[in-house]
């Protein structure tokens, strides 16, 4: 009897030694096959960790069914993190080398296809996130088990992309065509109770009871899920072309074809296929591959795989900071307060204003809800952060962070208070948006601690953080901000000091073009209209009431100085008369219920909206390249992620750097030097368009396609 066991190939993989994966069977004969990924903080599905499923799959094909097999297969992460983040995005580059990169995707939809081909029951047994690949693999299963908290999800289209390894074809026939595009399309995971409620996972347990949840499954036998009547009706083929027309209806109220051609691809995909799986999986790795060639999916996953670089950076500092002392409850302090308690730091908040902490305490609570869900966990957040008037944690605080008004005498005073009462290892940072670090540090016993870290509103939503180094700031200051900034999730990425530092010298100027052009006459609606089908997040006219009026008035006076044109009087009247934008109710809009009241206007031809991007635009790109040549950045790369995560700079264009290159240094310049003599001196081309860098830049260029980057 024991050498019968010993050939069953389940016995022998149950004794294999994998790097990645484990397996082992329980009491009641399921067999667990577990993914810890080595020497890593999150399971990807990466080429070695295919690989090994490859084999274990062989194997357990091998086991016959009547001898020996489990009662079920269930697949689970051994990582707090969750159970598996997504595909290696390192894969999808190496795509790009293969001579038959289909074949490699067709590759691993097979391996998938063998998992659900299995004859015993498949689980996947979810916690934290499943995303990506993750999900196709748990879609290959029969049966899905998830915490509530999990998160489930298909972000590629934010990658320029679509699922390639099945899951396009799985999630429709497992929930039906419209909840499964709401999921693919947008791009944002659901809750596993959400996923629960479309019928993607079947059962809801907390991460403790998945063993018994399986075991349920095993000895309930249910049918698989099903779409609802209507979701079968739907994914009929008789109505898959009004479907299919009513889903593109929709995509283009979100995004333009041209900009972003994979959501487009994917209800093509469906639309044409969907009745044939064989047929559909093949054609989701032809399409998967054709969207990893497109500009917008190259510049896409650039600017991804640059946030991992600028985190890994922080991440490699190694600095604890575990207590944040805030000076400034206003809406920036109190967002940076709330942020930095919510990610588990201890933090104090100082004000003297009772009504401001007040402010900020309650923000916090909206915060704390809305991300957490869970009522304990946001008594647990809120026990973190602490209103403290008398500035009592000062004395504490790993990091001090200065949010006051940007006023240079204020603050500097401020320092001379609180620089005696500091630890001696504490760091002091300021949120400054506009004043050089250099400037603040005059006065200071230990400039050296000094460092700039310039959130970006609203802190909750924006990524970047601009970690400002002046010439006295210590590279042990500029390590510790750095960790700080990825400690908190957010993308630390490194600027020398100068007036405006580098996001807002570079915006200010397309800014200030947009009100020039209102005060001659073009309206708020046609100039947002102009740069949104550029691809800016937000127009010129919207961004500025958003920020205040006041505050784009006062960052432009700062470099009043670096960049030609001021601001025009109509502009400096409206701050006088405290008409600010969003906050006072009325600026370049007005406002209801926080939202622009925007007029309906006549679009103008495409050559006159062309007119008005290169107006903006161009303004925007002589200013970067004139930061690079100042080194107020010292790579390309900083300046193209620090544009597209705060200025909203169009992320499939892939940042302003990446954007010259695409049309060329040399037409840019001839354009700039056409319109100085149009407009005036502002357009002159900074001297840096000469730079090597750039003209290494046009060479490059000119072996891309620029068929969907040349036109603004």
């Amino acid at each position: 009897m024991e050498q019968t066991q010993e050939a069953h190939p389940i016995v022998e993989l149950e004794r294999s030694a994998f790097m990645h994966w484990s397996l082992q069977r329980d009491t009641d004969n399921i067999l667990w096959l577990r993914l810890d990924q080595k020497d890593a903080s999150a399971n990807l599905l990466g080429t070695e960790v295919l690989g090994e499923l490859t084999r274990i799959v062989d194997m357990l094909e091998q086991q016959p069914s009547n001898s020996g097999a489990p009662s079920a297969l269930a697949f689970i992460s051994d990582k707090d993190a969750g159970f598996i983040a997504g595909a290696d995005i390192n894969m999808i580059e190496q795509l790009q080398d293969l001579e038959r990169p289909v074949d490699r995707l067709l590759s691993i939809q097979q391996i998938f296809n063998r998992i659900e081909a299995l004859p015993y029951p498949t689980v996947a047994a979810i916690h934290g996130y499943c995303l990506g690949g993750g999900l196709e693999l748990a879609l290959a299963c029969r049966f899905r088990i998830a915490t509530a908290d999990a998160k489930l999800g298909f972000p590629e289209v934010k990658l320029g992309l679509h699922p390639g390894w099945g899951g396009a074809v799985r999630l429709p026939r497992l929930i039906g065509v419209t909840d499964a595009m709401d999921m693919i399309l947008g791009g944002k995971p659901v809750s596993g109770e959400r996923a629960h409620e479309l019928g993607l996972v079947d059962h809801i347990a907390p991460r403790r009871q998945f063993a018994n949840a399986a075991l349920a499954i095993v000895r309930d036998n249910p049918k698989p899920h099903e779409p609802s009547l209507g979701g079968k009706i739907l994914n009929a083929s008789l109505l898959s072309g009004p479907v299919a027309s009513e889903l593109q209806r929709r995509l283009r109220k979100r995004a333009d074809r041209s900009h972003y051609p994979a959501p487009y691809a994917v209800v093509e995909l469906w639309d044409h296929h969907s009745r044939d799986t064989d047929k559909m999986l093949h054609k989701e790795a032809e399409s998967f591959v054709a969207m990893s060639r497109t500009p917008a999916s190259q510049n896409l996953r650039r600017i991804f795989l640059l946030q991992q670089e600028m985190k890994a950076q922080g991440r490699n500092a190694r600095d604890t900071i575990q207590h944040v002392h805030i000076i400034g409850a206003g809406a920036m302090g109190g967002g940076i307060a709330a942020w930095c308690a919510l990610k588990g730091l201890r933090v104090t908040l100082q004000d003297q204003n009772p009504e401001s902490l007040a402010e900020a305490y309650k923000h916090a609570n909206g915060l704390f809800r809305d991300k957490l869900g869970d009522k304990r966990l946001a008594m647990v957040a809120r026990d973190r952060l602490t209103p403290d008037p008398e500035g009592v944690g000062l004395a504490w605080a790993d990091l001090v962070l200065e949010a006051i008004p940007e006023k240079l005498e204020a603050k500097r005073q401020l320092y001379q208070e609180i620089e005696p009462r500091m630890k001696s290892d504490a760091t002091l940072a300021s949120n400054t948006s506009s004043i050089p670090i250099d400037e603040l540090a005059r006065g200071l016993a230990h400039p050296e601690r000094l460092v700039g870290l310039h959130f970006f509103n609203p802190v909750e939503k924006m990524l970047l953080v601009e970690v400002i180094k002046g010439d006295k700031t210590s590279q042990q200051t500029l390590d510790r901000a750095m960790a700080f900034a990825a400690l908190i999730k957010r993308v630390p990425t490194p600027v020398n000091s100068a007036p405006g530092f580098f996001v807002n010298r570079v915006l200010t100027p397309y800014l200030l073009e947009a009100m020039i052009m209102f005060d001659e006459g073009v309206p708020a609606e046609t100039l947002d209209a102009a740069a949104e089908e550029f691809g800016m997040a937000m127009g010129p006219a919207e961004t500025v009431d958003l920020v205040g009026l006041d505050i784009c008035l006062d960052v432009a006076e700062h470099m009043s100085g670096l960049i030609r044109g001021d601001a025009p009087a109509m502009f400096k009247n409206w701050v006088s008369k405290e008409r600010l934008g969003r906050k006072t109710g009325q600026g370049f809009y007005e406002y209801k219920d926080g939202e622009p009241q925007k007029t309906k206007v006549s679009r103008p031809d495409d050559q006159e909206m062309e007119a008005l991007r290169q107006r903006m635009i161009y303004r925007m790109l002589n200013e970067a390249v004139a930061c690079l040549r100042e080194k107020v950045i010292e790579q390309k790369d900083h300046g193209d992620l620090a544009m597209v995560l705060g200025a909203g700079f169009a992320p499939f264009r892939g940042g302003p750097f990446r954007y010259i290159q695409a049309c060329g240094p040399t037409q840019i310049k001839r354009m700039l030097t056409l319109m100085a003599q149009d407009y005036g001196d502002r357009f002159t081309p900074d001297r840096g368009w000469e730079m090597p860098a750039l003209i290494a830049d046009e060479e490059r260029g000119h072996k891309q396609d620029r068929d969907s980057q040349t036109e603004l």
